[in-house]
Parts: structure tokens; C-alpha cells; sequence
């Protein structure tokens, strides 16, 4: 490898100790006193409450409306300290749940008693932002399908999700909630199937019941937050096509990327896959199992989208390893044995608990469906499973690599709407739990087309779900080939991508978001293995970095939408070029800091003499990438971590702040989600010599204190005209011990 990214050393970074803390405010009330009666109203009703088959009796569960203006997370803090109410839920900025103990709301009632009395009001600043507390309308807590199933009178037995709050005791969480809503349940003629704890706190309880009695059910327990209707997980189903070659070699491995396939399980007797499955188990013990979808994906995995090339060749090479761990099976009858969320989430803790040190990335090629074939997409909360991804993310340091999803019944919506035009619709969006925020989401793109294809070159597949994600995030973050579809609703299996059968040893054609994860994922477990102690972060932030939207003419909606950032450069992320320079940086950032990462610009890109092609100078670009502690419960505001970053250019030997783009198909920055991608191209007013990266963290929602946040920094140094060197101008300058190669040479 000639020419390694450079890594910035701790060394390097400057860093400044400031204060950022805010104060809080009085909100202005024109009688402070007849607020405080109010207000005391409200506390005395909620003491009031009584639900006598709730187990959890020694706290009460309310709603907490704030003045105009004001914002939960502002105040958050205040309501904690000054009034023991904890914010479990968010609905809207100044609106959501909350739960305060009972000896907790008895002192609250006299504070408040103390603010209406006193001459000045005492305790204004803590009482006067709140407008009202109540009691959560149980109807609320319905989901609005569920509720459909009620208010046309329809009584049928529904299978449904039962989730309470995560402020329980813990004998109630671990037994007491299950067992009260089991009684309710079991003596309405319904049963219950399952019951799981997340690491939120709040407790899952899985069951049949019929629908006249759900309203019933939310009266009778303060410590329900929400009834849903359950949500299934869905894998493609492969009609296999099987052609054998025969004189094909294999190429020797004795690498140690691996990536962890969670599918339908592995053929393990195909002898192209056997030599590199280096350990396979079963979640669900079953009669027999279809093995067609988990075969193709970890073909993609080992070889990768190369097999058209090697096959016309006469020699695969493979670049992976998988681990087979299957989560699929039928019964006796050949029935699908249903996988439910909870059994999914359970899948992924004990693998990843089970395989984190030897495995880093884990293949996701399944998806939750709705009985609609709608996107499972919530634009107001993100889905459990999505969230449980992310708490097993950070706590284990593995990366997710999740597909898009498929759009269902495709040709149908193709019928009503010309392609492009049929990803109008919300529905067409993104399924869970590809809105995961620390996982790298998948979709498929065009490559390879040929007369009778409907999506043109490089355009986005027309079976591919589309973003936004999750609160606006740019979801698929990256795509690869995946296939096409035929025009005149002919789908013609020659237009998928190729893989392999299970039970033949052959390979086939199949497309599908399934189908291009598994390229990203074996991408990513190469970076693993060829960059010592790489971090999530890192994987995720180069693969990111180095992607970019493919050319394409004709395509009529925003590209960014569908392809995220776009295709992603295995080579790049691995070693820089000489026109094109990248820094590496991975830091931890503590709160109260400025934290500033300094990078060299070579006098070659700003040398006025120097001979180019055009006016411009040079490119910059910038990736960063963390992964923060998260909250479901919060709803929009499910990110606690945002980072605040700045970019300082010298020009004439003083520091200015570079003027960046926040969105475009090339940059990207939301505030509080985890990825921010800046590129700038500059022509004049710049000078060689040290410019820097400066960051401040940004917290909400009762970050523990003293957390800090592990991050990772790229940033690219480019000739935009790939004519100089600047790489060897970069070591000419500052030298080799100034930056360490982050793959040792």
C-alpha cells in the first residue's frame, strides 16, 4: 500500500475547557398565584387516580403540557431537580408523558402551595413555564389502527403489542406487569404469546385478545403507554433456477474479514460457500429449512458483485468469510414458523453477545412488514427494534449493515404511476429497522443495463424503498447493485443480480435490497480486518466518506432521496492518491470543550504559479461520524449527542470560518443525527498551512455527567483537477511522523 490514510495523533488536537450552560427563565404570567391554583388542581386529580388491577402503585403516569414556546428539553432539567417529574415521552415539543412517585408529588404540592402564597411567588422560575398536568386519555394510547378496528364495531381477535412505560419498579418490570395484563387478557378469552424487557426499561407484552376489549384494557392500567397491532418480519422468498458449472477453480482466502449473515441459514454443502462459513447456529430449532435467501446473501458477502466476471473467467475469488446464524425454519407442515419482532431482537442480542469480539458486522437482509405492504417507516417515534439495534451497536461496538427494503407489489403501483413516479408515495419509504441511526442502511441501484430494463443506468432500482429516513435522516445511506425490473410489467430473472443456490451448487439470478447489503457489508469487514482497532464509527464514517452518486441522465426526483450518499469506493477507503490526500481522526470528546483537529493543506494547491487546468484550487471534504446515547421514548429528539462542527481555513495567515453547504446531494447536516458530510470546493482566499476541524458537543434529555463521545473525523485534501501530487507535497511539508499511516506499511 503506497500511499495510507494519515491518522492525526491525540497529540495534535487542541483542546479548550469553556461553558455553555444556559440559565433558566421565569415565564412571564400576568397572575402567578390564580397559575399556582391552577396548577395545584391539576396535582391534586393526579393524586387521585386510582387503578386497582395496575400493579404499579407507587408512582403516578400523567401528560404535561408546557406554556407556548417552551420546550421539553429546555426544561427537562428544571422539571427533575425542582420537581421530581421525570419526562418519559415526548409527543411534541412542549407536550408529552411524564411520572413522579407519591411521596415525590405530596412535596410537590407543597411547593406549590408555597408559589401561590408567597409575596413573590416563590419558586416561579420552576413552576410558571408549566401550563397543565393531567391524566393520559386512554384512547391515546390506541394506535390509529388498532382504533379502526374498534369504532367501526368490528369485534375480532387481534394480535397485539402491549408496551408500558419504562419507569417501573423492577419487580413490576421483570414480573408483575406481564402477569397483571395476562390475568386481563386470559380472563377476556384472549392469550398471551410473549413478553420482553428492553433496555429502554419498558416491558413488551406480546398477545391475542378481542378488539371490544382493548379500550377497556388502557382504562385499566396507568402503566400502558401504547397497544399496537404487531408488526411481522419478512424475508424474501427465492423460486430457485439453478445453473451448474462445471470447470470453475476457487481461489485460495487466508484473510479474516467476516461478517455475520442473519438469515434463513447457509447451504454449507455448496462447495463454493463450505470453505469460508466458519461457524454456523439456529435461534429457532425447526423441521426443515428453506435456505434459498440466506444462501444468495452470503454469496454476495464472500464474492461479492464480482461473480458475472469470474464466472466468464473460469475463477472465483471470494474476499470474506460469513457466520452462518439462521432465524429461519418451518414446521412439520412446511409452514413458516412466524419470527415476531421480539424474537428478532432476542436473535440479535444473543449473537452479538455470543460473537462481538471475532465478528464486527452483521449482515440484516430481512425487514418488518405491515399487513398493508406500507412502509413500516413512524415519522413521529422509531421503531423498537431499530432502537434496540442501536443500544446493541453502542454497548458492543459492532456495526448493523440493514437492507431498505423492497417495495411490495411493485408492477401494481407501476400500473397507477410511470416510473420514477411511483415512489411518490410515503408508503414507498423505507422499512424498519433500516432507520436505524448507527447502521448502515442499504438500497439498490442500477448498474449494468441492457434493452428491455425499466430503471435506466444508474439510476435508483424501481423496487428500492426510498428516504427520508427516521426525523429527515438521509436514508439508504449507500447503494449498490441490485437488479432491475423488465418494462411491460415482465419481470425477467436475466435482469437480477447473481448469487448462489442452496441444495445444487449452482448460481441464479435474484434482486432485491437483500441482495446489495450484503456488498456493503463484506466492504465494511474488510476495513475491520485491514485497519487495527477500527471503530464503528470509522468503518461507517469511510464508507460514507468515499461514496458518491453515480452519473446518470434523466432521473427526475431528488437523488439524495434514494441513494443517500451514494455508491461507496472500497479502494478509496483504503489507501489515498496522489492528487487526493485524507486525514483520519478518531477522538473522544468531553463536554464544556472546544476540541480543535488540526490538517495540513500542501503549497501546491495554493500556489498562484502553479499551472492547472481551471480556476479552482481545491476540494475539501469532511465526514463525521459518532454514535450517540439515544431514547426512543423521546420521539423526534431520540438523539441525546449532537456534535457542533466548524471548519477554519488560513487566508493570509489569519483563521476564518468556512461557509458550508448544510444539504445538498453531497453534504448533509441534521442536527442530533449522527452523520455530517461537508464539501466545499474553493477557488481564492486561501492560504497553506494548518487549518482544523473545530467541534463542541451538544447535549440533551439527562446525559449522565462526565459522558463523553468517541467519534471519527475524515477529511479529504483534493487536487479538483487530479493533476498534482499532493500527497508527496503533504510528506515533503510536515513529514511522516507528523501523521501516522493508519494501515502500517
Amino acid at each position: 500500500m503506497e500511499k495510507p490514510h494519515l491518522r492525526i495523533s491525540e497529540n495534535s488536537v487542541l483542546k479548550t475547557k469553556t461553558n455553555f450552560n444556559g440559565g433558566g427563565s421565569t415565564y412571564q404570567r400576568s397572575d402567578y398565584s390564580a397559575h399556582g391554583q391552577e396548577l395545584l388542581q391539576d396535582l391534586l386529580k393526579i393524586s387521585q387516580q386510582n387503578y386497582d388491577i395496575d400493579p404499579v402503585k407507587d408512582r403516578k403516569f400523567f401528560e404535561v403540557n408546557l406554556a407556548p414556546g417552551e420546550k421539553l428539553y429546555d426544561r427537562y432539567g428544571n422539571l427533575m431537580e425542582k420537581s421530581d417529574i421525570e419526562v418519559l415521552d415526548v409527543i411534541n415539543d412542549s407536550y408529552g408523558y411524564g411520572v413522579i412517585s407519591n411521596s415525590s408529588l405530596t412535596t410537590l404540592k407543597r411547593k406549590v402551595e408555597d408559589y401561590i402564597k408567597t409575596p413573590n411567588n416563590k419558586g416561579k422560575s420552576y413552576y410558571s413555564f408549566i401550563d397543565d398536568i393531567g391524566e393520559i386519555n386512554p384512547l391515546n394510547k390506541i394506535s390509529e389502527t388498532v382504533k379502526s378496528k374498534i369504532d367501526f364495531g368490528k369485534k375480532e381477535n387481534l394480535k397485539i403489542s402491549i408496551e408500558s412505560f419504562s419507569s417501573l419498579p423492577s419487580d413490576v418490570a421483570e414480573k408483575g406487569f406481564k402477569k397483571a395484563v395476562k390475568k386481563f387478557i386470559e380472563d377476556r378469552g384472549g392469550i398471551i404469546t410473549d413478553q420482553f424487557l428492553y433496555s429502554s426499561g419498558s416491558v413488551l407484552v406480546e398477545g391475542t385478545m378481542n378488539s371490544e376489549h382493548i379500550e377497556d384494557l388502557v382504562r385499566s392500567f396507568s402503566s400502558i403507554k401504547s397497544v399496537d397491532v404487531q408488526t411481522k418480519v419478512s424475508i424474501t422468498t427465492l423460486s430457485e433456477s439453478s445453473q451448474v458449472i462445471d470447470e470453475i477453480t476457487v481461489e485460495a482466502y487466508d484473510g479474516n474479514a467476516v461478517v455475520c449473515v442473519i438469515d434463513s441459514g447457509v447451504d454449507n454443502s455448496n462447495p463454493f460457500l463450505s470453505p469460508y462459513i466458519i461457524g454456523e447456529t439456529q435461534y429457532t430449532p425447526a423441521f426443515s429449512y428453506d435456505k434459498a435467501h440466506g444462501t444468495f446473501v452470503a454469496g454476495r458477502v464472500i464474492y461479492r458483485d464480482c461473480l458475472d466476471e469470474q464466472i466468464s473467467r473460469g475463477t472465483l475469488t471470494p474476499f470474506c468469510k460469513v457466520f452462518d446464524f439462521n432465524i429461519y425454519g418451518k414446521d412439520g407442515n412446511g409452514e413458516e414458523l412466524n419470527l415476531s419482532e421480539i424474537d428478532l431482537i432476542r436473535a440479535i442480542q444473543k449473537i452479538v453477545q455470543s460473537h462481538k469480539d471475532e465478528v464486527k458486522v452483521y449482515n440484516l437482509s430481512v425487514n418488518l412488514v405491515s399487513e398493508s405492504g406500507y412502509s413500516t417507516l413512524d415519522d413521529f417515534k422509531i421503531t423498537r427494534l431499530a432502537a434496540e439495534i442501536d443500544s446493541i451497536s453502542k454497548v458492543y461496538e459492532v456495526l448493523f449493515v440493514i437492507s431498505a427494503g423492497n417495495i411490495e407489489n411493485v408492477y401494481e403501483n407501476l400500473s397507477n404511476e410511470n416510473y420514477p413516479d411511483h415512489f411518490i408515495q410515503d408508503s414507498q419509504r423505507i422499512n424498519s429497522p433500516a432507520e436505524s441511526y448507527l447502521s448502515l442502511s442499504v438500497g439498490s441501484v442500477v448498474k449494468n443495463f441492457e434493452e428491455g430494463m425499466l430503471g435506466g443506468e444508474n439510476h435508483p432500482a424501481p423496487f428500492s424503498r426510498r428516504g427520508p429516513g427516521f426525523n429527515g435522516s438521509r436514508k439508504p445511506d449507500l447503494v449498490v447493485d441490485g437488479g432491475n425490473l423488465g418494462l411491460n410489467n415482465s419481470d425477467n430473472p436475466n435482469f437480477g443480480t447473481l448469487g448462489f443456490c442452496s441444495n445444487s451448487g449452482g448460481f441464479q439470478r435474484s434482486l432485491g435490497t437483500s441482495f446489495s447489503a450484503p456488498i456493503i457489508s463484506s466492504y465494511a469487514a474488510e476495513l475491520f480486518e485491514k485497519i487495527p482497532d477500527a471503530t464503528p464509527n470509522l468503518v461507517k464514517g469511510l464508507l460514507i466518506h468515499f461514496a458518491n452518486h453515480p452519473k446518470n441522465n434523466g432521473f427526475t426526483r431528488p437523488l439524495e432521496d434514494h441513494i443517500g450518499f451514494g455508491e461507496p469506493d472500497l479502494e478509496k477507503c483504503l489507501e489515498s492518491l496522489s492528487s487526493k490526500a485524507t486525514y483520519v481522526h478518531e477522538g473522544v470528546l468531553e463536554g464544556q470543550t472546544y476540541y480543535k483537529i488540526p490538517f495540513w493543506i500542501p503549497t501546491i494547491l495554493t500556489d498562484e504559479t502553479i499551472q492547472r487546468t481551471g480556476n479552482k484550487k481545491l476540494n475539501l471534504r469532511v465526514t463525521l461520524v459518532w454514535d450517540p446515547l439515544t431514547d426512543r421514548d423521546k420521539g423526534l429528539d431520540y438523539s441525546k449527542i449532537h456534535l457542533y462542527s466548524n471548519i477554519y481555513k488560513l487566508n493570509k495567515e489569519n483563521e476564518v470560518k468556512l461557509s458550508l453547504p448544510i444539504t445538498n446531494e453531497v453534504s448533509f447536516k441534521e442536527k442530533f443525527y449522527p452523520v455530517t458530510r461537508m464539501e466545499k470546493t474553493l477557488s481564492r482566499n486561501i492560504d497553506s498551512g494548518l487549518w482544523s476541524l473545530e467541534l463542541r458537543m451538544s447535549k440533551k434529555w439527562g446525559v449522565p455527567e462526565g459522558y463523553a463521545q468517541s467519534f471519527a473525523a475524515i477529511i479529504s485534501v483534493e487536487d479538483p483537477y487530479d493533476e498534482l501530487d499532493v500527497y508527496s507535497e503533504i510528506e515533503n511539508e510536515v513529514g511522516i511522523n507528523m501523521y501516522q499511516p493508519i494501515i502500517q506499511l
